[in-house]
C-alpha cells in the first residue's frame, strides 16, 4: 500500500518475488502520515489497515470489497514515532 502526492491510496499486489502495478482504491488519504495494512485486525476475517493522522492512530476496517468502513479512533500520541508496524 502506498498514498500518492494527490492523496490516492494504492494496492500494489505481490506477485512472489516481486510486486504487481498500483491499484487505486479510494482518495482522500493525504492527511495520513504513517500507515501498515493487509491484516485482518479486528477479526471479521477481511484485511484492514492502520493509520496515524497527526498524533492519532485510527483503524480502518477492510469491508471485503478493497473499500473501508469508517474509521476508528485506537489511540493517541503517535506524532514522536517514524512508522508504525
Amino acid at each position: 500500500m502506498a498514498v500518492g502526492y494527490d492523496g490516492t491510496l494504492y494496492f500494489y499486489p505481490g506477485l512472489g518475488s516481486r510486486f504487481g502495478a498500483g491499484v487505486a482504491v479510494s482518495s482522500g488519504w493525504g492527511v495520513i502520515t504513517a500507515f501498515t495494512g493487509g491484516v485482518d485486525y479486528n477479526g471479521d476475517k477481511n484485511p484492514d489497515l492502520i493509520a496515524r493522522i497527526s498524533d492519532e492512530l485510527y483503524l480502518y476496517p477492510g469491508d471485503g470489497t478493497g473499500q473501508f468502513k469508517s474509521r476508528v479512533l485506537i489511540g493517541s500520541g503517535w506524532a514522536g514515532y517514524l512508522q508504525i508496524e
